[in-house]
């Protein structure tokens, strides 16, 4: 309740003091400071509100046992607990005159706890107050071509969700235009903003609006959350996808492949014993890139090539995209279908990395079916099996863009749309697109990774990466291509970019098919055979082990549409109190049976060493010497000496 009167009219801010307890938290607004405090195990979380209102002046209030509302001259705020859920409260500014105000500015102090959620990011830190990003939109982004102006942005995969290892969670509502900064220039905080500014023009007026729940710990706290504010998946993808690699054509061959390419790589994986689930025919087959053909110069058969891939039990996935370029006849057919830039009368033309064009409007109805038929048609005339759809977020968008449809006022719904559009085709489908869609049964990709060992979008990104897109809801996680794509992202200091292009080398393409063996899909495009024998003895090694594992990764797969949980998980799932499981993100758990810890570093820069942290309970070792070991206290490093065919991995004997 709450235990004193607000203050009358005519008081200012400074002199405001109130506390509200339920039996799950107090809640204390100070000068204002707001601290939310869980009663059961003393974790707080405390910040600034209001930051940019500068008025001081209160002129009504209205407080209750349960609310509390305070109004000054241009602004209002008011907080409630929740009606559905006790452990939640409701925090809302509002603007009583619209035109006045531009913004609201909340603060939360990233001190005293570790926190995880958000996004997608270029650089993926694991907790995420490692993180440095100056305040930026909060919408689906590409981040390498962040990286590449010069900025971290937001990446493709993003929910308005943040919570920490002491139990508390934020969710954002879906209708605030949202800006976020995380440290940024170390101020140690994470800080919400409501501004137009960057979003579409509307006439709601600027508001900031958003939950604040409690729980016993970060895990308890994280599954309150998935199962009443988003949808678990309604089912798995293609079954196959999971238990046998992809092989696709990009980075082997890049835009160079032809049908002679795809048939040659093919029969070399035929020849070198290892398992296939599919062939992926990359960039560029087409005619021009709009059309959804193939080019005949290039494959001058295709209706032949996919029936002998077929009679050798190769599925055929194609690459596809929102975008048509302006010298398409898909760009003068699909006139009314693009989105309208700053006339919104014609579409607005737009810069991706393939050249200048449109992009399909997928939030109206008539062209998300007209660029749906096309697909189909695609599909039909050539026996096609999937897709692979790129692109679909706001980054690539005309300048001053107008969308058919806001559901929430939220631009964010294009990219909601795109990921239905494609989990319309079926389950071998994947994108790399994620907000509000975790019910969708499909693969959802990290983006392209750079063939290097370190956590700047190298090997080191891909367990933290892939351990966020589980906590947002999204299990089924597709990592790029083992050993990365063969880019090396360089931005200078005056801000230009490049993207100099080098196959891996043994070691690295060693340990990143390791680092991929547990994880829900593998996904080749250099082949281990263009390496060395090592590389190729040791990955037919390592493809066994996860063949036997296959049945395991799909258990837990369906086990998220079950429960929401993801099948790759963060060590503190088995241990939540654990400080040093809260922070590990070079090992994971599959499933709550296995603990995997992959060699992450180069042997010449460690002589062999590698630290393994096993939280409390007993353990098997699946390799080396297959010990048990017993772990009673809150957790135990052990030093390893590993060699190059050593993949590190455990089993939870008994917690």
């Amino acid at each position: 309740m709450w235990l004193k009167p607000f203050g009358g009219a005519g008081e200012h801010r400074e002199t405001v003091k109130q506390v509200l307890t339920t039996g799950q938290w107090v809640l204390q607004y100070q000068s204002d400071q707001l601290i939310l405090k869980n009663l059961k195990n003393d974790a707080f979380l405390n910040g600034k509100l209001g930051k940019s209102v500068a008025e001081s002046l209160i002129v009504d209030k209205n407080a209750s046992q349960r609310s509390l509302r305070v109004q000054w001259s241009k602004s209002s705020l008011g907080i409630a607990q929740d009606d559905d859920f006790e452990r939640c409260v409701n925090v809302n500014w509002g603007s009583v005159e619209s035109d006045e105000l531009t913004e609201f500015l909340d603060c939360f102090n990233l001190e005293g706890m570790h926190w995880y959620g958000g996004s997608e990011l270029y650089k993926q830190e694991w907790p995420l107050e490692k993180a440095s990003i100056d305040m930026m939109p909060f919408i689906p982004s590409d981040t390498i071509l962040g990286i590449g102006r010069g900025m971290r942005v937001y990446g493709t995969v993003l929910e308005r969700y943040w919570f920490t290892s002491t139990g508390m969670a934020i969710l954002v509502n879906e209708s605030v235009p949202l800006h976020v900064s995380v440290n940024s220039s170390g101020d140690k905080q994470l800080c919400l903003k409501a501004d137009y500014q960057d979003f579409p023009s509307t006439s709601v007026p600027l508001h900031l609006a958003y939950k604040i729940c409690v729980g016993d710990n970060v895990k308890e706290i994280h599954q309150f959350v998935m199962k009443n504010f988003f949808q678990y998946p309604s089912d798995i993808p293609d079954e196959r996808m999971m238990k046998e690699p992809i092989w696709s054509t990009w980075a082997q061959f890049g835009k160079a492949v032809d049908q002679d390419m795809v048939m040659n790589f093919t029969e070399k994986i035929k020849e070198s014993g290892l398992p296939y689930s599919q062939v992926e025919i990359d960039d560029m087959y087409s005619t021009s890139y709009g059309e959804f053909d193939f080019d005949p110069k290039k494959f001058p058969d295709p209706k032949s090539m996919i029936e002998s891939l077929h009679n050798d039990n190769f599925r055929v996935t194609i690459w596809v995209y929102p975008f048509a370029n302006t010298d398409s006849e898909a760009f003068q057919q699909g006139m009314k279908y693009w989105v309208k830039g700053i006339d919104e009368s014609v579409p607005g033309l737009l810069h991706w990395w393939n050249g200048i064009g449109a992009a399909v409007d997928t939030t109206n109805p008539l062209a998300a079916f007209w660029y749906r038929s096309r697909l189909e048609t695609f599909i039909h005339d050539y026996n096609i099996d999937g897709l692979k759809f790129d692109a679909g977020e706001l980054t690539y968008l005309p300048m001053g863009y107008h969308l058919h449809t806001l559901q929430d006022n939220s631009p964010d719904f294009y990219s909601v749309k795109y990921a239905e559009i494609a989990a319309g085709f079926g389950k071998l489908i994947e994108v790399r697109v994620g907000h509000r869609t975790q019910n969708l049964p499909i693969f959802v990709r990290i983006l392209d990774r750079s063939s290097r060992w370190d956590e700047n979008n190298g090997l080191r990104s891909v367990i933290p990466t892939t351990l966020t897109f589980g906590i947002l809801g999204y299990p089924f996680v597709l990592p790029d291509m083992i050993g990365g794509n063969g880019f090396q992202l360089v931005v200078t200091e005056n801000g230009n970019s490049s993207m100099p292009v080098g196959k891996p080398e043994n070691e690295l393409f060693i340990r990143w098919v390791q680092a991929n063996a547990f994880l829900p899909a593998v996904q080749f495009s250099f082949a281990p055979w263009d390496i060395d024998n090592q590389t190729v003895n040791i990955t037919r090694n390592v493809l066994q082990l996860r063949a036997r594992m296959a049945d395991y990764i799909v258990a837990c797969a369906k086990e998220a549409t079950q429960s929401g949980s993801p099948i790759i998980r963060p060590l503190w799932w088995v241990a939540p109190e654990d400080p040093i499981a809260q922070e590990i993100y070079t090992e994971f758990m599959l499933g709550d049976k296995y603990l995997v810890a992959p060699v992450l570093t180069p042997m010449d820069g460690s002589n062999g060493k590698h630290l393994v942290y096993l939280p409390k309970g007993i353990w098997k070792e699946e390799f080396a010497f297959k010990r048990q070991i017993k772990v009673t206290s809150s957790g135990m490093w052990i030093d390893y000496t590993v060699t190059i065919e050593d993949l590190p991995y455990f089993s939870l004997v008994s917690e």
